[in-house]
């Protein structure tokens, strides 16, 4: 697949919200990619404080699950939260129009 990077104009930006498994959002995201992208770049991870260590047990479970999901491509940044960022129900992918001048 063509990466993302390498495009005439920027990239789609892609956005998913999930409650539950983190490999399962970012597969399902992935599937959404327009036809002959593959992910590059960054990503971001905004999951609840509630989540990680205190779900799980153990640090690291998400970033984890969707670094698997997304391979060395791309990295991964983000915080913990206390839903300043949510909820919101969208997933899918839209140009960014802060990287265009329009947003």
């Amino acid at each position: 697949k063509e990466d993302l990077s390498a495009g005439a104009g920027p990239p789609p930006t892609g956005i998913s919200a999930f409650t539950g498994d983190a490999a399962e959002a970012t597969r399902l995201l992935l599937q959404k990619l327009p036809d002959g992208l593959r992910a590059t770049g960054s990503v971001g991870l905004f999951p609840c404080f509630t989540r990680g260590v205190n779900r799980y047990g153990a640090e690291d479970v998400e970033s984890g699950a969707v670094s698997k999901m997304i391979g060395e491509s791309a990295r991964i940044y983000g915080m913990f939260a206390h839903g300043e960022l949510g909820p919101s129900t969208y997933s899918g992918f839209a140009p960014d129009a802060a990287v265009d001048g329009k947003g």
